[in-house]
């Protein structure tokens, strides 16, 4: 190799460094001395991907390709990091850990309700659900509690919502489930309670106990 060829090598060579150091310098002060000095690796990531990037472009021949490879360089260092993807859930991961991880709000529970049991002989009540059975047979639910059934109970004109009075009464068997209605119409009816407190009611009346008392 002659001398002319020794000075064009250097002078190539210079013109790399220079170019080198003046692309880093635009795109990062840290980017620069770190590729000036080639100690990309002591770099975190993402400038150390960064400087790599920058040394591959200045080891291209071609200007026009160098030049385009370099600004494609700096647009990338200058672009903002990319925000942690949310955790994915695996297969066989425990759901609550999904909902954990996702930020998803526990379900709202219902509101924890006073256990059934049987009711004063004599109390004020709402009624809060009606159903028209068999035989013109009516059953009342009141409170959301208590439950009742008797036969002509239409005459009393019950209607949901409405505030009955309720009272127990005597029973020559003593079975304590005859009682009272008397609603704003004035119009008593006799009724039989159900005893939905109880566990050894029929399965028919715990159907209708879990029907008509939402709980």
């Amino acid at each position: 190799m002659d001398e002319h060829d020794n000075l064009g090598c250097a002078i190539l060579q210079w013109c790399r460094a220079l170019g080198l150091f003046l692309a880093l310098a635009v795109a990062s002060p840290v980017l620069a001395d770190a590729a000036s000095e080639n100690r990309c690796d002591e770099l975190a990531e993402p400038q150390r991907a960064h400087c790599e990037k920058v040394l591959d472009c200045m080891a291209i021949d071609d200007a026009d390709v160098r030049r385009v490879c370099l600004e494609e360089a700096k647009r990338q260092s200058e672009r903002p990091l990319a925000r942690p993807a949310q955790q994915v859930a695996t297969p066989g991961e425990p759901p609550a850990l999904v909902e954990e991880t996702l930020g998803t709000p526990p379900p709202r529970s219902r509101p924890q309700q006073a256990p059934l049991s049987p009711p004063p002989d004599r109390f004020h009540a709402e009624v809060t659900g009606i159903h028209q059975s068999i035989l013109d047979r009516q059953v009342i639910a009141l409170d959301n509690r208590y439950l009742f059934e008797g036969e002509h109970a239409r005459r009393a004109r019950l209607k949901q919502g409405q505030e009955v009075e309720v009272r127990r009464m005597k029973s020559r068997f003593g079975s304590g489930r005859n009682w009272r209605i008397t609603g704003p119409a004035r119009s008593p009816v006799e009724v039989l309670r159900i005893r939905c407190e109880r566990d050894d009611i029929g399965s028919d009346d715990r159907r209708r106990c879990e029907r008509m008392l939402d709980r």
